[in-house]
């Protein structure tokens, strides 16, 4: 039995070795020549040497070397199309001469390493799938605007990115779902930046690369290792769910008025929330998010609500030490843990706050002017009634101010004032209007009354 055994455990290794013998042997180079034409015309195309007379009778296979070089292309702006699903180990522009071009929308799968040239074009927008098994692959784009609408890395193996990878022409997606990935400090700008559970582990390292995202979908589900080194995540999405992992620096930038809801309990270098159109910051009740510094984007026009998702229940907030002073934010149902010092000069306190110091301004009357318009237009609000219109004001009322609309805040019968945000306000006043205004709200919109509420009966509400 025991020399039955050890025989057995001899013959495996040896099988395996054969087997990988076989692999490497039996993999080829392949030379693209006679400038145009599609990836599956191997008989025209594919030659065993640069410049060679001598062909491949295949397309090339996932273990085969394929390269572009000074003897592919004769003419300028000669195209490479990959018409069929394209397969193989190593891809080498290096060299190539004319400007030529990668077309296509078939799927290329690389075993090895991609290095492009700044000597090319490349309109390819197929799927461009890296596959290999192995540690020590790079991937260089050169300096290539990409219009792929993919790249996904879904091997057991290692890539290191050597080069800047710009998917945002087309919005193209940059996906991890198996293997490592060392950013290596360049930049990336997708459409959107993910990593879904595979069926093997998935590291990424991410060093002090920025990127750039329309959206970011990071799925920890036990098989991910993300290691955010000094990074940078601006991205454009109003939804974040950290999973529970540590970020660096994350940004969001959204390119239109939005709320921001944050998921899960994460940590951040630097939490940033100072984009002019987020109007709203939400953070997952019961759940800690862990900061170094963040910053909001409130001003005396725009007081930025900050709060849980749910109400009566605190979100938290934690900072080891240190002050973080963010002002004109309207705070509910948050709790500060940790031991830092948390002010807001000129905020709102709508219940339910701990640790956070929340100092209101110096109270005014401000007067409305100039008939029809919205309670969020500042041009609207004037120390002085009956003050020129525009006011020139920037500065929209709070919880401490008093408004009042009189007689002469209206030129015509039937103006519109439009509550078109959450309006704030200590004591508010319609005496004495004329030519039967009218005070809307838009859909949703609250009226938060800290003091006193006349209206007229020469008005509708």
């Amino acid at each position: 039995m025991k020399k039955t055994t050890f025989l057995k455990w001899l013959f495996i290794p040896c099988i395996m070795f054969i087997a990988g013998w076989f692999n490497t042997a039996f993999a080829d180079d392949y030379y693209w020549i006679g400038g145009s034409g599609n990836w599956s015309e191997f008989n025209l195309h594919w030659a065993t040497t640069s410049g060679g007379a001598v062909m491949h009778t295949e397309v090339p296979g996932a273990d085969d070397d394929v390269y572009f070089d000074a003897n592919s292309f004769t003419g300028p702006g000669e195209v490479v199309t990959i018409d069929v699903n394209a397969y193989c180990n190593n891809i080498d522009w290096t060299g190539v001469t004319n400007t030529p071009d990668l077309a296509g929308s078939s799927a290329l799968y690389v075993s090895g390493s991609l290095t492009y040239n700044p000597a090319m074009t490349a309109s390819f927008t197929g799927w461009l799938s890296f596959v290999s098994s192995q540690a020590g692959n790079t991937i260089d784009f050169s300096t290539l605007a990409l219009s792929m609408s993919s790249v996904q890395f879904n091997g057991e193996g290692e890539w290191t990115l050597l080069s800047d990878i710009d998917l945002s022409l087309m919005g193209g997606s940059f996906t991890l779902t198996r293997g490592t990935i060392n950013t290596n400090g360049i930049t990336i700008s997708v459409g959107s930046f993910q990593s879904w559970p595979g069926t093997g582990f998935r590291v990424m390292n991410l060093g002090s690369s920025v990127i750039n995202c329309q959206w970011i979908n990071i799925w920890d589900g036990g098989s991910l290792t993300l290691n955010a080194g000094t990074s940078t995540i601006n991205t454009e999405t109003n939804w974040f769910d950290g999973q529970n992992l540590t970020y660096y620096n994350v940004n969001f930038e959204p390119t239109w008025p939005t709320t921001i809801m944050i998921m899960g309990s994460n940590t951040f270098h630097n939490l940033g929330l100072s984009n002019n159109n987020i109007s709203e910051v939400i953070f997952p009740s019961n759940a800690t998010q862990t900061v170094f510094d963040m910053d909001f984007s409130g001003s005396c026009s725009n007081l930025i609500p900050v709060h849980s998702d749910v109400t009566g229940e605190a979100a938290y907030i934690k900072k080891i030490s240190g002050t973080l002073q963010e002002d004109y934010l309207i705070l509910q149902d948050l709790n500060v843990i940790g031991g830092a010092t948390f002010i807001t000069d000129h905020g709102i306190d709508l219940g339910n706050v701990t640790n956070w110091t929340i100092n209101s301004g110096t109270g005014t009357t401000l007067y409305w002017v100039g008939g029809s318009g919205n309670w969020s237009d500042a041009d609207h609000w004037s120390t002085s009634s009956g003050g020129a219109y525009p006011s020139g004001e920037t500065c929209l009322p709070s919880d401490v101010d008093n408004v009042v609309f009189d007689a002469n805040s209206f030129t015509g019968p039937g103006e519109t004032v439009t509550l078109d945000v959450n309006g704030f306000f200590n004591n508010m006043d319609w005496s004495g209007v004329t030519n039967n205004p009218v005070f809307a709200s838009g859909t949703g919109n609250e009226l938060n009354v800290f003091g006193s509420l006349t209206f007229d009966p020469g008005m509708d509400i």
